[in-house]
């Protein structure tokens, strides 16, 4: 077996859970608030916006 199907098989129950989540139910059946997604996009801009930061940084650094 590979190392990948063990770690699948692993967290096989982990990601089953995640999948069946009220926010990601809520996404995929459209019954999630509109206010709830609207804050989960802007705290995702802001996470992926400080993220793009440190990338750049790191790019920086290497051409150093």
């Amino acid at each position: 077996m590979k190392t990948t199907d063990k770690m699948l098989e692993a967290t096989k129950e982990l990601w089953k859970s995640y999948n069946e989540h009220p926010f990601v139910k809520g996404i995929q059946d459209g019954s999630l608030a509109k206010d709830k997604f609207k804050y989960y996009i802007m705290q995702d801009y802001l996470y992926l916006k400080e993220y793009a930061k440190v990338l750049r940084l790191e790019l920086l650094k290497q051409k150093l």
